[in-house]
């Protein structure tokens, strides 16, 4: 199985993921569960997400997959979070010639050496390539903390290249292996393999162990990698483990067809390193699963016919394989993470076999305890029956031994020796005599006996299968008149110092003991059953909750609403926390209304945009009942306990983000705040209660669908976005450098419109807002390196002059700059958002597809053909009403994630359980699943409060954190009262 990257890997992938990743933040950095060599990136910026996962020296590939994460991040990862948390990826570039990849962050501030040769290694450097963090120590080489890492010139890497086209870069990869691609090349390595095979043999008399074929063309030729190598030989009829000494001597024919090999290995690359990046695929070959079991279902989980061996960019000579399209690291993606889904529910399936079968052994003991006790009964009985039948003979024996050991005084020894020599005589005295088994038991005044069973008892020792047991043995009186068939013996122990009916009256007893002990076995057995099996499913779970959950699962694409606060009222209207300028810059809408609370309570966060998608004049009483519950939760009204506010609303036309809507005099009001143009407009509700909750929605969406539900177009022409770039700019009253840097922008802009006149325009506004934050940093950065020059001059100027400028007044100075330049920048901002056009969102589309049940046809081959996500909401306890899974939200003082563990765990175990899932109001397997394999820690977003506690439905307990008031005051109450 294929466990680590090739060259030409290393190559496919540094080009994708330079175009994937470069660009964006990095977000934070975690350890993944049970692997302390594996980590996860995650990157992000506004509308983009992406996972990249790093196993030290083996792979790196982006991820569309969860990772467990450990509780607590290990040392290195809390170092490394110090140093590149929240730090921008600038470079993305692979050191020539060397498996080494440098990502470049914060355009040189950092650096991150992934190292993928030996054991390989992650280093950390600041601008100067000294040595901040790195996981692997290796003193030999110098690379440990305060070293300096000497093997890249991050001038010469991250330089900017004019324009090499792809030709170069196929070359540049290649251009080692291409300078001895020859004939006399391959003549001299076969030369010197033989060279080396004779002199080894001469000197050890052995046999050299001689490389294959594939192998030296592989150590000769590293860039065309082995497996590429062994499938084109393959093609051409050679077989790959072959030796080497058989081509030594070949002929110019041979080497030519050897050297038409790594031909086409070079063609096969070179097209691979031309095709676009988009369109490269990845060959995943297929083995047979050697466990599977074709007993069971197949399940591409738990019981795979095939399994996952190796992946490639092109195509191989294997029969089975599966294409993955849209990028190599997709395939590379999918190979690792069906592996890592496949392990953990292998695991699973092992640990549930096994506590099945202490789970059966359990039960198997206790049958065979009774079984045993039911023996014993028929035993004891059989034997006291068998002892009364023969009371002569018994009565015989005790008296032989009584006359033996106390009349005679004989010893013990020669008590047993006459009673063998009398076994051996023939006769009627010595018939009874044979009864007797030796040796006695004289210290316990007992011998053992041998006695024909009565009859009926020999048919129930017969029946229960107890002829192989100690007490019964076959028996044949040689002196007795023949019988057909054999007779069922008995031994038995007998007391003689008792008489023949009170060692019966023995054997009765024990039977009563037994008989007693097995009805009380019999009456707890159920309970023990029971008893065993729920502590093996508590062991289960909890083995299951610790290492094997979450699950790795597939993330799901996200609707825009659902990276901001929102809910759907119970009359599907959408609700959106409007705690974002780019919200009303870009799905505000004329028919939508705007919710605030009074100003009393009013905060940044106390507003709500409600979408009104059928245009209508007025809303319904219910959803101005839910938005006025939301909009007071998220004001200072939840924190003060403060109920039966109302709030104001009216449409979003009559708000403004300027100031008596005069952008000239006023500017732009701060984020998150606006100005309401007729307050006579505004609409009052009625007084409302907070009653919020916790629910889980469903999405159902087709497998493979990957629909666009926001479009973005380009609907304004560029004469018309110049005239208004100028009409805002003159208006404003902007310093001569904007305009100037405008009027460049549309000089650009009319020669490209002369050019073409069906241009579109080419900055999109999501564009516009995920660079707004990149170009205020490059303004910070030069305003920064201007103040510095600054002070240089005033630092030379009080060299001069001591009593010039004070540091008190520099600092004012600067300030004031910086202020003034965030003011251009917000309007400058506010301009960008203003023109760019807003885009067009399929509403009800995505609505459609998320609804509060989840609805299944309970037709196998139809649900197949659907995915079921979970999609979390937090929500007026009102607009819940119709869903199956939800909590009532308190206000408290507790964390956030603790109370999110406590729902989702009283979501999977403490809602009874439907298997033919028809019941609405219990939970289905399904359910189950996905509610088990959904991350906790996706829950804490969805909600915007600091601090609540959370009602459990069915009881009086009230989750509270566990901290250490999680008693109940009841519970407290009754304990007094006792």
């Amino acid at each position: 199985m294929k466990e680590k990257l090739t060259a030409l890997d290393l190559e496919l992938l540094v080009n994708e993921l330079e175009e994937s990743l470069v660009g964006l933040r990095l977000n934070n950095i975690y350890n993944i569960q049970d692997a302390h060599k594996q980590f996860l990136f995650k990157f992000q910026k506004p509308d983009v997400k992406q996972n990249l996962v790093i196993d030290n020296g083996l792979k790196l590939y982006i991820t569309k997959y969860t990772r467990n994460t450990p509780p607590a991040p290990s040392g290195f990862i809390v170092k490394m979070r110090n140093y590149l948390s929240n730090k921008k990826l600038t470079g993305l570039k692979k050191i020539p010639n060397e498996r080494i990849i440098v990502l470049q962050f914060s355009n040189g501030m950092f650096y991150l050496s992934l190292e993928f040769f030996s054991s390989g290694n992650l280093i950390v450097m600041d601008e100067n390539l000294k040595i901040l963090q790195v996981f692997r120590v290796n003193e030999e080489h110098g690379i440990h903390i305060g070293g300096y890492y000497n093997l890249f010139n991050p001038l010469e890497l991250f330089k900017e290249e004019s324009s090499m086209t792809e030709r170069n870069s196929f070359e540049d990869y290649l251009k080692d292996d291409l300078s001895k691609m020859n004939i006399s090349y391959i003549k001299d390595m076969f030369e010197a393999e033989k060279e080396k095979v004779n002199l080894y043999e001469n000197k050890n008399n052995k046999k050299f162990k001689v490389l294959s074929i594939s192998k030296l063309l592989y150590l000769n030729y590293p860039t065309l990698t082995n497996q590429l190598i062994q499938d084109r030989l393959k093609q051409r009829g050679y077989k790959v483990n072959e030796p080497c000494t058989n081509f030594l001597d070949s002929d110019d024919g041979v080497i030519n067809k050897i050297l038409e090999v790594l031909n086409d290995c070079v063609k096969n690359i070179e097209d691979v390193l031309k095709s676009p990046k988009d369109e490269r695929k990845g060959f995943l070959t297929k083995i047979q699963n050697p466990s599977f079991l074709e007993s069971e279902p197949e399940n591409k989980e738990s019981n795979p016919k095939f399994l996952y061996d190796s992946y490639s960019p092109f195509i191989t000579s294997s029969i089975d394989y599966d294409v993955i399209s849209n990028g190599y690291v997709n395939a590379i993606d999918t190979f690792y993470s069906t592996l890592e889904v496949l392990k953990i529910s292998t695991k699973t399936n092992n640990f549930i076999s096994q506590q099945n079968k202490k789970l059966d052994q359990a039960k198997q003991e206790n049958l065979e305890r009774l079984r045993q006790l039911e023996q014993a009964s028929h035993s004891n009985e059989a034997k006291g029956n068998a002892i009364i039948a023969n009371v002569a003979v018994i009565d015989e024996l005790i008296e032989t031994m009584n006359r033996l050991i106390y009349e005679n005084q004989m010893d013990w020894k020669a008590a047993e020796l006459w009673i063998r020599s009398q076994q051996k005589k023939k006769g009627k005295q010595s018939k009874n005599i044979k009864k007797i088994r030796l040796p006695l038991k004289l210290e316990e005044n007992k011998f053992t006996v041998v006695l024909p069973l009565v009859d009926s008892y020999e048919d129930s020792y017969l029946d229960s299968d107890s002829d192989s047991d100690s007490d019964l043995e076959s028996f044949s009186d040689s002196d007795s008149e023949p019988s057909t068939k054999e007779k069922k013996m008995i031994s038995m122990t007998i007391d003689f110092s008792k008489s023949a009916y009170t060692n019966a009256s023995i054997y009765f007893s024990l039977k009563k003991e037994v008989e007693s002990k097995k009805s009380k076995t019999l009456t707890n057995q159920k309970k023990a059953i029971k008893s065993i099996e729920n502590k093996f499913n508590k062991n289960l779970n909890k083995k299951m909750n610790q290492e094997t959950t979450p699950n790795i699962t597939r993330l799901s694409e996200n609707f825009f609403f659902q990276k901001f606060h929102w809910f759907i009222t119970t009359d599907g209207y959408l609700c959106i926390l409007l705690n974002d300028d780019n919200i009303y810059w870009k799905y505000a809408e004329a028919d939508d209304f705007y919710l605030t609370c009074e100003s009393s309570l009013a905060n940044k966060n106390s507003k709500v945009l409600i979408k009104n998608l059928r245009k209508e004049e007025n809303l319904s009483e219910r959803a101005i009942l839910e938005a006025s519950q939301y909009c007071l939760a998220a004001s200072d009204a939840w924190n003060k306990k403060i109920n039966g506010s109302s709030c104001l609303y009216c449409k979003i036309s009559n708000v403004s983000k300027f100031v008596d809507d005069d952008f000239k005099k006023n500017g732009v009001l701060e984020n998150a705040k606006f100005f309401i143009k007729d307050e006579e407009k505004l609409i009052r509700t009625s007084p409302v209660q907070i009653v919020m909750g916790f629910g889980l929605m469903w999405r159902k969406k087709a497998k493979g669908d990957s629909k666009e539900y926001v479009e973005y177009p380009a609907e304004v022409d560029n004469d018309e976005k110049i005239s208004s770039y100028n009409n805002v700019l003159i208006a404003s009253g902007e310093d001569s450098n904007i305009l100037e840097v405008v009027e460049v922008e549309n000089q650009k802009e009319t020669e490209d419109s002369f050019d073409d006149e069906n241009v579109e325009n080419e900055t999109s506004h999501s564009k516009t807002i995920a660079n707004i934050f990149d170009e205020y940093d490059k303004q910070v950065e030069t305003s920064k390196s201007a103040s510095k020059k600054l002070k240089k001059k005033l630092e030379k100027k009080n060299n001069s002059k001591i009593n010039a400028i004070s540091e008190d007044s520099y600092k004012r100075q600067e300030r004031a700059k910086q202020l003034e330049e965030k003011a251009k920048f917000q309007q400058q901002r506010v301009i960008k958002l203003m023109n760019a056009p807003k885009p067009i969102v399929h509403y009800d589309m995505m609505l459609k597809e998320i609804s509060c049940s989840l609805k299944l046809s309970n037709i196998p081959e139809e649900d197949e053909l659907f995915d079921y996500d979970i999609v979390p909401m937090f929500a007026p306890w009102m607009a819940l009403s119709k869903c199956k899974f939800k909590i009532k939200i308190l206000n408290g003082s507790n964390k956030k994630m603790k109370n999110c563990h406590d729902i989702m765990i009283y979501f999977e175990r403490h809602m009874k359980l439907d298997l033919e899932s028809k019941d609405k109001e219990r939970i289905w397997p399904i359910e189950s699943e996905r509610i088990k394999d959904y991350p906790v820690e996706s829950l804490v977003t969805c909600f915007f409060v600091d601090k609540f506690k959370c009602s459990l439905p069915g009881s009086n307990v009230v989750s509270n954190g566990g901290g250490k008031g999680s008693k109940n005051k009841s519970q407290k109450n009754k304990g007094k009262r006792k």
